[in-house]
Parts: C-alpha cells; sequence; structure tokens
C-alpha cells in the first residue's frame, strides 16, 4: 500500500525563508534605530537625561546658595544682588578668572547673576558668589558659579577679575538646553515654598531652563528673605 508524501515542497520553504529573512531584517532595523536613539553619544535620550539630571542638581545648589543674597549686609538689593550680562569668561588651569567683562542688566532676564553677604556676622568682610552661563547663541554652553571672598563693592568687585575664582558646574550643553536668570522684585514667597502671608514680599530670583529630553521649560525660584522687597 502506497502512502502519499507529505512535507513543504522547495518553493514553499523558499517563500518562507524569504519571510523570515524579511522578519530578520525589520527587526535589526528597529533595534539599531531605538538604540541609536536612547545610546547616541550626542542626543541619545540617556544623554540628554544624564545632561537633565547634572544640570537639575546644579541648579539646585545654587537655588540653596542665593538665598543667602544680602545675609548680613546692609544697603538695599541694588548693593546686594545684580543680574549681569556676562559676554566673556577666561580661566586658568587652577580655576582663577584671568578676564571677566560683565554689564549689569537692568530688566528681563540675564545669564548670570551675582550676590553678596557676610560669611561671618562678627566679621567686616563681604563675599559674593554667584552663576553664570557662557556660550555663543546656537553653541553649546557651560554654567560656571563664581567667588570672590573680598567683594565689598559688587560693582568694583566685577572690574577687578583676579579676584575671581570660577569652576564649571556642568558639562558642555546642547543649544535646546538653553538657561536664563530673571529677578521678580515683588513676590509673595518663602524659601521651599511654605506658607507665607500675602503681606510678606521679597525679590525672588528665578533659574529658567528648557529641560532637553522632555521639551519643557522649568524653573528653580530662590526666595531672598534677606532682601527687603522695595518700597
Amino acid at each position: 500500500m502506497n502512502k502519499l508524501a507529505s512535507g513543504f515542497s522547495l518553493l514553499e520553504l523558499l517563500i518562507g525563508m524569504l519571510l523570515a529573512l524579511i522578519t530578520t531584517l525589520a527587526m535589526l532595523t528597529l533595534y539599531r534605530q531605538t538604540a541609536r536613539s536612547v545610546f547616541d553619544p550626542d542626543q541619545g535620550s540617556a544623554k540628554l537625561a544624564q545632561r537633565d539630571s547634572q544640570l537639575m542638581a546644579a541648579l539646585l545648589s545654587v537655588q540653596q546658595q542665593a538665598q543667602e543674597a544680602g545675609f548680613g549686609a546692609g544697603g538695599g538689593r541694588e548693593q546686594n544682588l545684580q543680574l549681569l550680562s556676562i559676554s566673556d569668561l577666561r580661566l586658568d588651569a587652577d580655576g582663577a578668572v584671568t578676564a571677566l567683562s560683565a554689564a549689569p542688566v537692568a530688566s528681563g532676564s540675564a545669564n548670570a547673576v551675582v550676590w553678596r553677604y557676610r560669611p561671618q556676622l562678627d566679621a567686616g568682610a563681604y563675599a559674593c558668589r554667584g552663576v553664570a552661563r557662557l556660550g555663543e547663541a546656537g553653541q553649546n554652553s557651560v554654567v560656571y558659579q563664581l567667588q570672590a571672598d573680598d567683594c565689598a563693592v559688587i560693582s568694583d568687585a566685577l572690574s577687578q577679575p583676579s579676584q575671581w575664582r570660577a569652576r564649571a558646574l556642568t558639562g558642555p550643553l546642547p543649544p535646546r538646553h538653553r538657561l536664563n536668570m530673571a529677578l521678580r522684585l515683588e513676590q509673595p514667597c518663602w524659601p521651599y515654598a511654605a506658607a507665607t502671608a500675602a503681606s510678606q514680599t521679597f525679590p525672588q530670583l528665578l533659574l529658567n531652563y528648557d529641560n532637553a529630553q522632555q521639551g519643557e521649560s522649568r524653573s528653580f525660584a530662590s526666595c531672598l528673605t534677606n532682601l527687603a522687597a522695595p518700597a
């Protein structure tokens, strides 16, 4: 008794192999695109998340330090905090500032802010701290922390670069990571968003930046309770 042969014909095998090859190529292409979007050294989501985290940590540190503005110092806001437009900042290998070009910004946003305070109330010396974003439009930028331990008058200290030191708080940030500083002169606020009466108004420093990974703007606010709001 003869039995019918069972199995696949040569044509069916060739078609099956072709379909398997097409499916494999599609999966490899999808894997390559996914890996590139996540791990690309410049624009991958992993790199963007790392830059966002680095910048957020830096701005959180600046937010806390800025609340020292005016601590133990006489004079009004203008003597103890200034928004600046810094066009040139050069450092040597040890972080000492060798060139500094800065001009006050009366209102609006700026790329730097400097504040004055007294590190020790029983001493007459003033110190200055600040933060600056340096970089040409459309190019990578770096966020720097500024400090001057002898800073009786902010404008005088800015005219003497050798009094300042600076260090980078971030690595090079892409253009989409925009950062600027702004000042609200009269704002009901309190450090760390604690409740406060509406009649208590203080200057508020805002550090605004664009989140590169999620494409949204965020802000770190410092309520400057050591500085009386202008009448």
